[in-house]
């Protein structure tokens, strides 16, 4: 098994919103943020930007110097804002795959940009097979664009 972290940008507004950051940067500012964290691969260097980004767009008080608040800001991000996700190593040669039964499980993310431009990500949905996917797909695209939004990103993941 391997792990790998994605950043969710779900996760980083929240944690602005709690610790009332970001307050002295521009809507685009912000969206542009969040856009760099939304499901990136996790990285020290994606979390520094980050954590300074934030630290540039917000006004900070209570005398903690720079440094103190970045490394605040880091750990936060780092241990908040991230998800695991964990995927087998690929089968050696002399292993033999386990065909008798095999569950398909398949989780959704939609993620849209409304009328008004701002980003929603919903909560995933579980199907079991590819076909309830493509399914639930195609009736999310008319849902969303009735209400006038458009899809921004559809993805899957399969998790057997």
């Amino acid at each position: 098994m391997r792990e790998v972290r994605r950043l969710t940008a779900q996760d980083v507004r929240a944690f602005c919103i709690a610790e009332n950051l970001y307050t002295n940067g521009t809507i685009a500012e912000y969206n542009k943020m969040l856009l760099r964290a939304d499901n990136s691969e996790y990285s020290v260097e994606l979390v520094e930007y980050l954590a300074n980004d934030i630290y540039e767009h917000s006004i900070v008080d209570g005398g903690y110097s720079k440094a103190e608040l970045l490394n605040h800001f880091m750990f936060k991000i780092a241990n908040d804002c991230t998800t695991s996700f964990f995927e087998a190593e690929r089968q050696t040669s002399n292993e033999q795959p386990f065909t008798d039964y095999q569950i398909k499980n398949f989780k959704v993310y939609v993620r849209t940009i409304g009328y008004n431009g701002g980003l929603h990500e919903e909560e995933p949905k579980e199907f079991l097979t590819e076909e309830e996917v493509l399914d639930f797909i195609e009736k999310s695209k008319e849902r969303i664009s009735y209400f006038g939004a458009t899809v921004e990103q559809i993805r899957y993941c399969n998790f057997n």
